[in-house]
């Protein structure tokens, strides 16, 4: 497994929520792998998803990364800061 570091910005009925996770992937995954899989399942979670996931758990970064890692295998953290100041 490799770790790629991954930010997530959604932007939908004027809210702006933003999430920063680690991505464990498989080996030989690359970035693009993981870009082109995330705008995939997005568009499809957008359009084609009779699930309508994104109306059950909110069109937020983590509805999209849970759904990735499921079928991808993949697994992910929450990106959490050693040192996190506000000045």
């Amino acid at each position: 497994m490799i770790k790629i570091l991954v930010r997530l910005d959604f932007f939908y009925d004027g809210e702006d929520t933003i999430d920063q996770f680690i991505l464990m992937v498989k080996s030989g995954t690359s970035f693009d792998d993981v870009e082109e899989e995330l705008l995939k399942a997005h568009k499809y979670l957008c359009e084609e998803d009779e699930t309508d996931l994104y109306g059950k758990h909110g069109r937020i970064p983590l509805t999209l990364i849970n759904y990735v890692c499921e079928k991808n295998g993949w697994k992910y953290y929450d990106l959490e800061y050693d040192i996190d100041l506000n000045l």
